[in-house]
């Protein structure tokens, strides 16, 4: 059961480093809902107090403010605080730099999108080379899609969300059901 409080409470409780999930109601959400086969279409990262980073479709990297994101998308956002077991302030601050930097810098993979949306085909999945993990070559890239970029920076700083599966290939699906995270609040 979603947990609904006000934007001040949001505000206040919020901490930098938590994950925010999205139940979209957008043009791709019902895809990427069936694609993922989970409830959550984007992903974004609290870094500050007030302030969200994300790699959003249409748009790229960006850095907002919660209202900003609470005008668009009320009663859609799902906060995710990082659990105890995994929690370490340095290793929040280097996930929050790598976030910043995406959001500040970062193009849209719509590639990727469509690639994870062809490995859920019978059979089609086989056409596509399985990396076990990810290429420290790749932390450069500077395009990504939202779910792409939060694995990646938790990874740089605490621990990978979703182990043994590239982050390339990571959905907003797999990261709500990744034990880094513990369900919150809704806003």
């Amino acid at each position: 059961m979603l947990n609904y409080v006000d934007l001040g409470y949001a505000k206040k409780n919020a901490h930098p480093g938590w994950l925010i999930q999205y139940r979209g109601n957008g043009w791709f959400s019902p895809w990427v809902r069936l694609c993922t086969g989970g409830v959550h279409t984007h992903s974004a990262m609290v870094t500050g107090f007030n302030e969200v980073s994300e790699v959003r479709e249409f748009v790229g990297g960006r850095i907002s403010t919660l209202d900003f994101q609470y005008e668009r998308y009320a009663t859609q956002m799902d906060f995710y605080s990082i659990t105890r077991a995994f929690y370490d302030p340095v290793g929040v601050q280097l996930s929050i730099r790598y976030m910043r930097t995406m959001g500040m810098n970062s193009q849209y993979d719509w590639w990727n999108i469509l690639t994870i949306a062809l490995r859920r085909i019978p059979l089609f999945h086989l056409c596509f080379e399985d990396k076990p993990i990810d290429d420290p070559r790749d932390l450069n890239d500077l395009t990504r899609h939202c779910s792409d970029a939060i694995a990646l920076a938790y990874s740089l700083g605490l621990v990978d969300p979703v182990p043994r599966w590239p982050n390339s290939l990571v959905t907003p699906h797999d990261l709500t059901k990744s034990m880094l995270f513990h369900y919150e609040f809704s806003l």
